[in-house]
């Protein structure tokens, strides 16, 4: 969760629109469209137990801050907070993917992070997140 906060940052900054107000770790978040850094976006992604959807709504919550660093990154089209951004990904990330291919799956998907759609099954004791760019 820590690269949560250091993702956030490295971006600087992220919007998300919270659906319900709560208090988490000192921080309060009010109902709405917010600005959140670093260490405001990870209380926001880890409160769970006062979410009417507990932990699908935490996970819901968590991918909203990710999805709204990432389309930052692509908007802005800045190389620099791109290479900061990989820089705090390989640091908090484990992956067999060679850094190179990383690259290339930005270079040739990034577009889809302008139309995202999430779904979910849920069953009785497990839920299935799925997440499709467009």
């Amino acid at each position: 969760m820590g690269g949560l906060e250091k993702t956030v940052n490295a971006v600087g900054g992220v919007t998300v629109n919270n659906p319900f107000a709560f208090k988490y770790e000192g921080h309060t978040y009010p109902k709405g469209k917010q600005y959140l850094n670093g260490s405001e976006a990870l209380g926001y992604s880890r409160m769970r137990y006062d979410d009417p959807d507990n932990d699908y709504g935490r996970q819901k919550r968590g991918q909203q801050v990710l999805l709204s660093a990432l389309t930052k990154v692509n908007k802005s089209k800045n190389i620099m907070q791109m290479n900061s951004l990989l820089d705090t990904a390989k640091d908090n990330v484990r992956t067999d993917l060679p850094l190179d291919d990383l690259m290339t799956l930005y270079k040739n998907y990034h577009g889809a992070l302008a139309d995202t759609q999430s779904d979910h099954l849920q069953g009785k004791m497990r839920q299935l997140i799925i997440l499709v760019f467009k």
